[in-house]
């Protein structure tokens, strides 16, 4: 049985006072003059001040912040007055300065006579509360991340970085809404955006949380993939979700970069190594027909135009011919051609000599759209081949308009490069056509009607200067090929110095060094037919050998470029320091291999190439003894 206690019992002021005394809460008591009269110990510990430094003290001037007495004043009127206030928040002073923010729900206090004594105010300190949301709000307006606060109403909050990712500009555009509304009808497995948002919302229900990809509509249409994290939260005693967007639109455009950057190396690859097999064969097979077509060259000389057998070697040396312009091809594709010595040319006027040729070949109904720059479009590289780079892309354009249409050629000088863009109207092409275009041999066109080198000796020029080829196509819509080779500068060549003419005679003795029996055997009897005496080498260390037996009777040095223990280029270099007036002749099979950095072929370099003719042989022999004698005479 509870005992009750005895004697009697505290009286209501007593309660209230005990009450006042152990309250967690601040409660202050002022007179209508803001005077103190009530200062409980939770008001001490706030304040740092007793309740005797307190009591009789204006409340106002002493803990209340200057530029918040004014408001305060005028509240506490209007408490006076009847109306009691609830949630008043202000600024209080301690005595080191320091403030702290209190919410306030005060009322008046009456005198017996019903007229209003004073108030009491009852406060809650929440500094740490108002800065731990600042921090929140801090952390949530600038996460890079959409943030998205939900309830089964819809959306109850959410960052700028969320607004932004569906171009939306004000928390009131999705306060209420569904994210789903968001997005296009349909995702991209091929489920309703709706449907698909309330399956997930079900999932995340039940799990507590879920992570997915999601693709949402911007407000301008772009789609934007979305990594999406869920959490459920609780809110008070109410069921929140939490969501993190993570925009993926920069990570998808990455990998279709790194896709189409690794697609392109394995092109790249696939073509330097056909490439490389094609310019080998050439090489090598330009060795067989330098031999056939020289010494048919040397077996028609002999006969008379009139006779049956003079006609058929005519016919086997334009064969000869026709074979030698195929393997010239296969080399550029292979990027062995015969070494040129690059120069500076206008583009521009490349482009415009070679459109006068190309005019010849279209038909009445294909027309061209020329756009030029003013200022020069300099860059480096071999007039012939640059313009066959032009030809190339300017027929295929042709080709691919069977029903006519507007050619667009332009030449560009932006960021350190040369632009030429070479667009067509006409059928396009399907991706896995563009992605072989390029490979040797291959053509969309029927059989007979081309030998599908065209693009290949355009990838081959374009890359042996440094350059790189860019192709835009869709089916039906054209084509555009985009070629940036290096700028050059503004600076164009001045006219070529004119040296001492040739000699005239074709006397003396020259050192044919060749690896190749053949292509040795023709040469010596074209060089003995036009009067030279001839001495053979295998290699350059057999030439060495050579020298050191007829020392200085030797004119001229005819030489291979590849040869095994020691080629031409390194002969060479051991000529000029030996034997610097020695003229040199070099004889290339195109193959540009070993021909870079210190074994490139030195500048001003008299070069025949194979398959030569008799003519361009004793051609390029005067050319080197004119060379010579000119250096000789110092001229």
């Amino acid at each position: 049985m509870t005992q009750h206690p005895s004697g009697p019992a505290p009286t209501r002021e007593q309660v209230l006072e005990r009450a006042v005394g152990i309250a967690s809460a601040v409660i202050v008591g002022l007179r209508p003059d803001h005077t103190i009269f009530e200062w409980n110990p939770a008001a001490e510990a706030l304040y740092g001040v007793s309740r005797s430094d307190a009591l009789g003290r204006s409340y106002l001037d002493t803990f209340i912040a200057p530029e918040q007495r004014d408001g305060v004043a005028a509240d506490i009127r209007k408490v006076l007055g009847g109306t009691p206030t609830v949630g008043y928040q202000d600024d209080s002073l301690r005595p080191d300065g320091s403030r702290r923010t209190l919410v306030w729900n005060v009322d008046r206090v009456l005198a017996p006579d019903g007229t209003p004594w004073g108030i009491v105010a009852i406060g809650h300190d929440i500094t740490d509360r108002l800065r731990e949301q600042a921090l929140f709000r801090l952390v949530f307006d600038n996460s890079a991340d959409g943030l998205v606060v939900g309830n089964e109403h819809g959306v109850i909050d959410a960052n700028p970085a969320a607004l932004a990712l569906l171009g939306l500009t004000d928390r009131s555009q999705l306060i209420g809404r569904s994210a789903a509304e968001f997005s296009p009808p349909v995702q991209p497995d091929g489920e309703p955006s709706m449907a698909k948002a309330r399956r997930l919302g079900t999932q995340t229900k039940r799990d507590g949380w879920l992570r997915f990809e999601w693709m949402h509509r911007h407000a301008d249409g772009r789609e934007i993939p979305v990594d999406v994290t869920v959490r459920r939260a609780l809110l008070g005693e109410k069921a929140i979700s939490v969501a993190t967007w993570h925009d993926l639109s920069r990570a998808r455009a990455l990998e279709a970069e790194r896709a189409a950057l690794g697609e392109r190396l394995a092109t790249a690859r696939k073509l330097e190594a056909v490439a490389h097999l094609a310019g080998g064969i050439a090489h090598d097979f330009n060795n067989l027909l330098t031999a056939l077509r020289g010494s048919v060259e040397l077996a028609r000389m002999a006969l008379d135009d009139a006779t049956p057998v003079a006609q058929e070697l005519d016919l086997a040396l334009s064969v000869a011919d026709r074979a030698a312009a195929l393997t010239r091809q296969l080399l550029v594709v292979g990027r062995r051609a015969a070494p040129v010595t690059p120069v500076v040319v206008d583009l521009a006027v490349v482009v415009r000599d070679a459109l006068e040729i190309a005019r010849r070949s279209m038909p009445p109904s294909v027309h061209f759209d020329v756009g030029l720059p003013s200022v020069p479009a300099t860059v480096r590289g071999d007039v012939g081949q640059l313009e066959q780079v032009v030809l190339n892309l300017v027929l295929n354009a042709r080709d691919a308009m069977p029903e006519g249409g507007v050619i667009t050629v332009e030449v560009e000088v932006r960021d350190g490069e040369v632009l030429l863009r070479i667009m067509d109207g006409g059928i396009g092409m399907d991706e896995a056509t563009r992605a072989r275009i390029f490979e040797p041999f291959f053509s969309t066109k029927p059989v007979a009607h081309g030998t599908g080198l065209g693009l290949s000796v355009v990838w081959g020029i374009v890359s042996a200067a440094g350059g790189r080829i860019d192709v835009c196509t869709t089916p039906g819509a054209g084509s555009t090929f985009t070629i940036a080779l290096p700028h050059a500068g503004d600076a164009l060549p001045t006219a070529p110095h004119v040296g001492t003419p040739a000699p005239a005679d074709a006397e003396g003795l020259v050192l044919l060094v060749e690896d190749e029996a053949q292509v040795r055997s023709v040469a010596r009897r074209m060089l003995e037919r036009a009067g030279y005496e001839v001495l053979e080498a295998r290699h350059g260390a057999d030439a060495l050998e050579v020298l050191q037996r007829v020392g200085s009777r030797v004119a001229v040095v005819v030489t291979d470029v590849r040869m095994p223990e020691l080629d031409g280029i390194a002969l060479a270099a051991r000529l000029a320091a030996e034997h610097p007036a020695l003229p040199v002749v070099f004889v290339s099979g195109y193959d540009r291999t070993g021909l870079d950095g210190e074994s490139a072929l030195p500048e001003g370099a008299t070069i025949v190439e194979k398959p030569f003719t008799r003519e361009a042989l004793l051609a390029a022999v005067r050319e080197a003894r004119r060379q010579g004698a000119s250096a000789r005479g110092g001229g």
